[in-house]
């Protein structure tokens, strides 16, 4: 009977294993079609919505979200911290730490009520590498080669 139920539990197993890989490959797919850069409008649903996509696909889909202002000095950004719902920074560029803000102090914005337009920058390819260079040929092969663990090692360390 035992035997009966590790079979099962591997059954069930490797059934969670193939559902696992065929969403990360589903999102692999998606990420190849995305642009370096997606605007959303203000009123729209993905707006509203802006901190749980973001928070969702972080390092999958994508890597920011950034507050649009035509009078956003270069030297700046306003960014999402996708922890927490409508949480925006106002960050120096090279700068470490930043200030919450709750309305864009250049175009007036209210950020922290789901205003203002804002570009979703895509994921950089070097999250992607462990699919490729793991997940793939485990499934495949069963094992990793060598050229794949350098290849994660010379972008990972």
């Amino acid at each position: 009977m035992s035997d009966q139920i590790n079979l099962f539990e591997q059954i069930e197993q490797d059934e969670e294993k193939e559902r696992r890989f065929a969403e990360r490959k589903a999102l692999y797919e998606q990420w190849l079609s995305l642009p370096e850069v997606t605007h959303i409008a203000e009123g729209t649903k993905e707006r509203a919505e802006i901190a749980w996509i973001l928070y969702q696909t972080r390092t999958q889909l994508y890597i920011d979200a950034l507050h649009v202002c035509d009078n956003l000095p270069d030297t700046h950004r306003i960014w999402l911290n996708p922890s927490s719902n409508n949480y925006w920074v106002l960050n120096e560029n090279g700068v470490c730490g930043g200030e919450h803000i709750e309305n864009c102090p250049y175009c007036g914005a209210e950020l922290s009520e789901g205003r203002g337009n804002v570009i979703l920058k895509k994921a950089p390819a070097k999250y992607w590498l462990f699919y490729l260079h793991y997940d793939i040929p485990m499934r495949e092969l069963g094992y990793q080669p060598a050229e794949d663990r350098e290849a994660i090692r010379a972008v990972w360390g």
